[in-house]
C-alpha cells in the first residue's frame, strides 16, 4: 500500500483516512478520486482564496522538505485538481504560482448554490448592482467633497464662499437647490443656489425645523436643502417621477457644512482683521495705510479710464497747543469733531482718511463732466463746515489745507502726495478754504 506522504509520490493514492473538515470536505463525496496529496493541495489553495503560493512554497507543504524531485510535479497535480473538480478555480501566475480565485460575490454575501434557481441569481445579481452604485455614489460625494475643499480655498468673501459650497451643498444633500443663512435665520437667506449655480427663489417660511445648522467660531450657518416641485403638467405620465422618493441625504453633507461654516468664519475674522488695520481707531475712518492703496488703486483707475479725481489735505496746525491748554481729551476730542466735519462734508462717493495725529486726507471721485463745479462745491461745503468748527472750538484753531488735481496736477501717487504737502496754506476763517494759490504753511506749524 502506498503511503500518502512517501518522496516522490506521483501515482493516484487513494484515501487514507479521513481529512480535516474545510472546503475540500464538500467534494469528498462530489469527488471521490481526489488522492490525499491532491486533496492537500486543493485545501491549501482553496483555504485562503487569493493568495499566492510559488512551486516551492507547494512543496515544501505537500510534499516536505526533504522531496528532491522537480518542481514540475505541482504543475501535474494542478492540472488533476482542475480535471477532478471542476469549480476549484485554481489560476496560474505565470513565473510566480498558483492561487485560488475569490468569488464573485462581496464581502457579507452568500452565492447560491450552484442548483438555485434563477430567482436566487437575479436576487444575487441586484445585490451586486446596489452595491456597485452605492460605492459608486460614495466615490462621487468624495469627489464633491474635495471639490469643494478646493473652491473654499479660493473664495475669500461671504458671498464668494456661499456661492461655491450651495450647489455641491445641495448635491450632497440629493436636492435640486439649497438656501444658507448667516448668521442669522430671522433675516432673509444670504443665498439660494440652484445645483448649477443658478439663483433660485427661497421656499416662504424660512428654515424648516430639519435643516441643518452647524456652529463655527460663535456663528451659525443654517442650510435648508429643498427640491423644486414641478407642475403636475410637467411631470410625463407613466416615468415614475410622480411617486419618485427622495434619495437620502450624503452621510458627507455634515462634514462639508462644517467645512463651509468654518470658511465663513475665517472670512469674518480675516474681514475683521484687514478692517481693524486699516482703520484709525479714535475716528473710524481709514488710515494711512488704507489712503496709500486707494490712492494708488485711484491713480490707476484714471489712467485706464481716462477720469479724474482729487486729493484734499486738512492739517491741524496747532495741536500740540491744544493739547497743552485743554488737556489730551480736549485735544481727542476736536480731533474727532474734525474727522465728523469731514465726514458731512464729503459725498458717499468721497473717502475721509487720517493720515496721522492731526492731519487728514481725502479721495474726491469728480464726474467726467462739470470738475470745475465739483470743486467749487467740496471747496464751498467743506469751508463753512470748517468755519462753523472754528467758531464752536474752545481754542482758536489753525487750519491748514490743500488741494491737488489728477492727472491735471499730478499722474503719479507720489507726486501727488508731495504736491498736496507742498500746497498746504492758512484756511482763511470766514471764506471756503482751498485756495489755488500754494502759499507754504508757516515753519512753527
Amino acid at each position: 500500500m502506498n503511503h500518502p506522504y512517501r518522496q516522490g509520490a506521483s501515482a493516484a493514492d487513494p484515501f487514507p483516512e479521513p481529512g480535516p473538515a474545510g472546503p475540500a470536505a464538500d467534494h469528498r463525496t462530489e469527488s471521490p478520486s481526489l488522492t490525499a496529496r491532491e486533496l492537500a493541495l486543493f485545501d491549501l489553495l482553496s483555504g485562503q482564496p487569493g493568495r499566492l503560493y510559488s512551486r516551492s512554497e507547494i512543496l515544501e507543504r505537500i510534499w516536505g522538505l526533504a522531496f528532491g524531485g522537480d518542481e514540475r510535479v505541482v504543475d501535474a497535480y494542478v492540472n488533476r485538481v482542475r480535471r477532478k473538480v471542476p469549480g476549484s478555480r485554481i489560476e496560474t501566475v505565470r513565473g510566480a504560482g498558483y492561487r485560488c480565485a475569490p468569488p464573485d460575490t462581496l464581502p457579507g454575501m452568500a452565492p447560491p448554490h450552484p442548483d438555485a434557481g434563477a430567482d436566487a441569481w437575479a436576487a444575487l445579481t441586484r445585490q451586486v448592482e446596489t452595491l456597485q452604485r452605492q460605492a459608486l455614489q460614495a466615490r462621487q460625494d468624495s469627489e464633491a467633497l474635495l471639490h469643494l475643499t478646493h473652491a473654499l480655498e479660493d473664495a475669500r468673501s461671504v458671498p464668494a464662499i456661499l456661492g461655491a459650497s450651495l450647489p455641491l451643498l445641495a448635491e450632497l444633500a440629493r436636492a435640486d437647490a439649497c438656501a444658507a443663512w448667516y448668521p442669522s435665520p430671522a433675516a432673509p437667506p444670504a443665498a439660494c443656489l440652484h445645483r448649477t449655480g443658478l439663483p433660485v427663489p427661497c421656499p416662504a417660511g424660512g428654515p424648516a425645523d430639519a435643516a441643518l445648522r452647524v456652529e463655527a467660531a460663535g456663528q451659525v450657518l443654517t442650510l435648508r436643502p429643498f427640491t423644486l416641485l414641478p407642475r403636475a403638467t410637467d411631470v410625463p405620465a407613466g416615468t415614475g417621477r410622480e411617486t419618485e422618493t427622495p434619495r437620502e441625504a450624503s452621510t458627507l453633507l455634515v462634514v462639508a457644512a462644517r467645512c463651509v461654516a468654518l470658511a465663513l468664519a475665517q472670512s469674518v475674522l480675516v474681514s475683521a482683521l484687514e478692517r481693524s488695520a486699516l482703520t484709525d481707531e479714535s475716528t473710524g475712518l481709514g488710515n494711512r495705510q488704507a489712503f496709500l492703496g486707494d490712492l494708488s488703486t485711484e491713480v490707476a483707475y484714471a489712467a485706464r479710464h481716462g477720469t479724474a479725481f482729487a486729493v484734499a489735505l486738512v492739517d491741524l496746525g496747532n495741536i500740540r497747543y491744544l493739547n497743552a491748554t485743554a488737556g489730551y481729551a480736549g485735544g481727542n476730542d476736536l480731533i474727532s469733531r474734525l474727522a465728523r466735519t469731514l465726514g458731512g462734508a464729503t459725498r458717499r462717493e468721497d473717502r475721509a482718511y487720517r493720515l496721522n495725529g492731526a492731519t487728514f486726507a481725502l479721495l474726491l471721485r469728480l464726474p467726467p463732466a462739470g470738475q470745475p463745479a465739483a470743486l467749487r462745491g467740496w471747496q464751498e461745503r467743506s469751508g463753512l463746515a470748517l468755519a462753523e468748527l472754528r467758531r464752536s472750538a474752545p481754542v482758536p484753531l489753525d487750519l491748514y489745507t490743500s488741494l491737488v488735481v489728477c492727472p491735471d496736477d499730478a499722474q503719479d501717487s507720489s507726486d501727488l502726495l508731495r504736491l498736496a504737502l507742498d500746497r498746504l496754506s492758512a484756511a482763511p476763517p470766514a471764506r471756503p478754504p482751498f485756495p489755488p494759490a500754494a502759499t507754504h504753511r508757516p515753519a512753527d506749524g
